[in-house]
């Protein structure tokens, strides 16, 4: 029979990392501090997760925490605040 050590609870729970890294909070939250840094204005919804950006004479739907975003008046859409900050700046929206 073989003798293996046995692991308690202290030690297995040290392995599971106290906050667990939550990719679309952190998006959101980085999304709206560029936004912000660009004077770009915004309404905010559901607590973050929807963004109502405003554009060149028209409002942009966004989610930041998937990066997607929809023109309300232009039929255009894409993804990544970056690409979306790029539009409103250049005039596209």
């Amino acid at each position: 029979m073989l003798d293996l050590p046995s692991i308690d609870d202290s030690q297995e729970n040290a392995k599971i990392p106290t906050k667990p890294i939550n990719k679309r909070a952190m998006n959101r939250e980085s999304s709206r501090q560029l936004l912000e840094s660009r004077n770009i204005e915004y309404c905010t919804n559901n607590d973050g997760i929807h963004l109502i950006v405003t554009g060149n004479g028209c409002l942009i739907d966004f989610w930041p925490g998937k990066g997607k975003w929809i023109a309300r008046d232009h039929s255009m859409s894409g993804f990544g605040v970056f690409n979306l900050i790029d539009m409103i700046e250049s005039g596209q929206l």
